[in-house]
């Protein structure tokens, strides 16, 4: 049998780009961007969309497990810089993470163990299959989509690609200079998201409602929101998104919501009887399951199995309540992934972005 391997890349693109047509839908921006700041212009081509998710998908295939960043240098290129040398450019990432979360909803991708890219879904594998048996047997007529022809019109107005902001909590003890934040607050704008990493008041003795009052205060009016939230910022994150419409909320190592009492017996000595009351306090609040799913489109939770803080018991009830929603990201030698720890680098976190 034919695969991918076997037949002209250009041709089977093309067929997998027609076969997708009906589930690959080009967003209504795509109609103004450009496809990386070295191209001089948007696509021209109709279906310009369906055969750069089709690429996406073969190189998936054929070289998976694969992130944004990879796919991004594959698909730039050379930009002009007049007198000056070229110099290469990486492609848009906003156009290759939808691709990828339109392919991943229809389930042609999926992530990878452990969040490391994505990787071939069975559904992904057998259009490729299909398509590659088609082509080696001629079956499949190729014709190049003529570029659109339209009448003169206008100038119009080029739109910018949407920003997406990202707001960043860290937690008790932290700060956004501090643990894995500058390292990830580096990653995210090179990707061009703007960033904020808020330094919440009082760590030495948070209070559950000064840090909401400043966390809502600055994520109101924000558009194309995403949300990351780690330790005490984890719950603080939750809460908010009770209230407020977000593309991904990341929850890093997230403290509990009411754990039992025989959570906070197995804490009390590391915390000393000051540190208990406020550690009891803060977790001392429901969380509305029903509305966060229905606020967020996509909840990510990142667990160190090693993390001294965030046990079983509060990793399960997560799990439990978010089953029908959330992908769950776990690292066997990660603990709390905090400043205490010397830990500053979080790439599964930096991967779903």
């Amino acid at each position: 049998m034919a695969t991918i391997y076997d037949v002209d890349p250009h041709k089977l693109i093309l067929a997998v780009a027609k076969e997708i047509d009906g589930t690959i839908k080009t967003p209504e921006w795509a109609t103004f961007v450009k496809t990386g700041v070295h191209k001089e212009r948007p696509p021209t081509q109709e279906n310009w969309w369906q055969i750069r998710a089709a690429a996406v998908l073969r190189t998936i295939m054929a070289k998976g497990p694969i992130g944004v960043s990879k796919l991004r240098s594959k698909y730039g290129g050379s930009k002009n810089r007049g007198v000056k040398p070229d110099k290469f450019k990486k492609a848009s990432g906003k156009i290759i993470r939808t691709i990828l979360q339109q392919l991943e909803v229809a389930e042609y991708v999926k992530q990878a163990e452990k969040g490391k890219g994505r990787v071939i879904a069975p559904a992904g594998q057998a259009i490729l299959d299909k398509v590659s048996v088609q082509v080696s047997k001629g079956k499949v007529k190729v014709v190049k989509s003529a570029p659109k022809i339209e009448k003169p019109k206008k100038e119009v107005k080029v739109e910018a690609e949407p920003v997406e902001n990202v707001v960043i909590f860290h937690g008790w003890e932290d700060s956004s200079k501090t643990g894995f934040i500058p390292e990830l607050v580096k990653n995210l704008q090179g990707k061009r998201y703007n960033v904020i990493a808020l330094d919440l008041p009082d760590t030495n003795a948070p209070k559950f409602d000064e840090w909401f009052k400043v966390a809502e205060s600055t994520i109101k009016g924000l558009d194309n929101l995403n949300i990351i939230g780690h330790s005490m910022g984890g719950l603080l994150a939750l809460k908010l998104a009770e209230k407020y419409k977000v593309n991904k909320l990341v929850l890093v190592a997230p403290v509990g919501s009411k754990p039992s009492k025989e959570y906070f017996d197995s804490v009390a000595e590391k915390l000393g009887p000051k540190g208990l009351e406020i550690y009891t306090k803060y977790q001392d609040r429901d969380i509305d399951v029903a509305k966060i799913t229905k606020n967020a489109n996509e909840i990510i939770f990142i667990f160190g199995m090693k993390d001294p803080w965030v046990t079983d018991e509060i990793r399960t009830a997560y799990i439990e309540k978010f089953k029908d929603k959330a992908k769950i990201i776990t690292n066997d030698q990660y603990g709390h992934m905090a400043e205490s720890e010397n830990f500053k680098k979080l790439p599964e976190l930096e991967e779903v972005f």
